[in-house]
């Protein structure tokens, strides 16, 4: 097992030196397969780099975190993806292999057997891994309102908000609370959507509209949302730089509200010298951060790093969630969060839990 240490040596290596393994990857992929290069358009080109550099993010954020798993799940969703836009194995998993010749090139300075370990787990397991992931809603009959959910998608699908919209007023009329609408209902449509996505069954401009859709829907109700007693605790809620949607920690903070709490949600990239001055201010009890993304993680660490730096943990205590914290359930000890959250429900529970400890 390598040192921590160690493994932040190969980090900051691979992180100086990413754009000559990029430049260098490119460059020998193209000269395996040189009718790529008329093949592809332009637009096909820069995709192809692009995917190098997310290959070395991931391959990243799994040597900062010393956790393999990160890269392979990684591979799993690219496999799923290229599977379903038909484009051949062979052409991205070279762009994979090339990564170990690149880093023999191009950096000497540290022990790098820790990099090709992390890419050989991926690939020796690549085979087994599956070119189908499963319904988030269909295959999941212990959501009792899985009828629903497939009813409100199907109306996303057909751009008809205003259907989806009644579909949600119906059920809360009909005593369904809105946190099982958040649960039951939202989040696996979220989840689904994504996986549509990846299954080339949905455009980006689509997969945005659905989820916007959801957005305005879940603010129809915020007179509900925002009604409850107030407890007098606090939360700061954000999500990092580089997230492409803050639905998840919206979620998050309206189950904050429902619970009693004052919540100040920030939504994605607040400098955390403002973020520490609106601390200041407002003395949360809590502050909520979550990312989608494993290579956002580092951004969350830096966060966590600042805050550690001005206020202790008795003052103030930090809980981190979404999908790397998820598949990786120690990761949130390495980022010295104070505690971690699957979901919106847990994430109160955990706040409560340790507020509960503050002295």
């Amino acid at each position: 097992m390598k040192s921590q240490e160690s493994l932040q040596d190969v980090y900051s290596e691979l992180e100086n030196k990413t754009s000559q393994i990029v430049n260098y990857i490119e460059m020998k992929l193209f000269e395996i397969y040189p009718f790529l290069l008329t093949q592809y358009t332009k637009e096909g080109l820069e995709r192809t780099r692009e995917d190098i550099k997310f290959h070395l993010e991931y391959l990243k954020a799994a040597i900062q975190f010393n956790d393999k798993a990160i890269f392979l799940d990684y591979v799993a969703w690219l496999k799923i993806f290229f599977a379903n836009i038909n484009l051949k194995e062979e052409y991205y998993l070279a762009s994979i292999r090339l990564i170990k010749d690149a880093v023999a090139q191009q950096i000497n300075n540290v022990e790098t057997n820790s990099i090709t370990d992390v890419i050989d787990f991926a690939l020796n397991r690549f085979g087994s891994l599956p070119t189908y992931a499963s319904s988030h809603i269909l295959e999941l009959p212990e959501n009792k309102h899985s009828v629903l959910a497939h009813l409100y998608l199907n109306a996303l699908l057909r751009r008809e908000r205003e259907t989806a919209e009644q579909l949600i007023f119906k059920a809360i009329g009909n005593g369904t609370h809105i946190k099982e609408i958040y649960m039951n209902v939202f989040q696996p449509v979220q989840y689904e959507i994504g996986r549509l996505w990846q299954h080339n069954k949905l455009s980006v401009a689509m997969e945005h509209y659905c989820t916007a859709a959801t957005q305005f829907i879940s603010t129809r109700f915020y007179d509900q949302v925002f009604s409850s007693t107030k407890n007098g605790n606090r939360l700061i809620s954000l999500s990092v730089a580089g997230e492409l949607h803050e639905f998840g920690i919206r979620m998050v903070s309206d189950f904050f509200e429902m619970d009693g709490w004052s919540t100040y949600y920030l939504g994605a990239n607040t400098p955390n010298n403002s973020l520490i001055e609106l601390i200041h201010e407002i003395k949360p009890h809590v502050v909520a951060i979550s990312s989608a993304i494993p290579s956002n993680v580092k951004n969350i660490k830096s966060i966590i790093s600042t805050v550690r730096n001005e206020f202790s943990t008795n003052e103030i205590k930090i809980i981190v969630g979404g999908i790397p914290f998820n598949r990786s359930r120690d990761l949130w000890r390495q980022i010295d969060a104070d505690g971690f959250a699957p979901d919106a429900q847990n994430a109160v529970f955990e706040a409560n839990k340790l507020i509960s400890t503050m002295v």
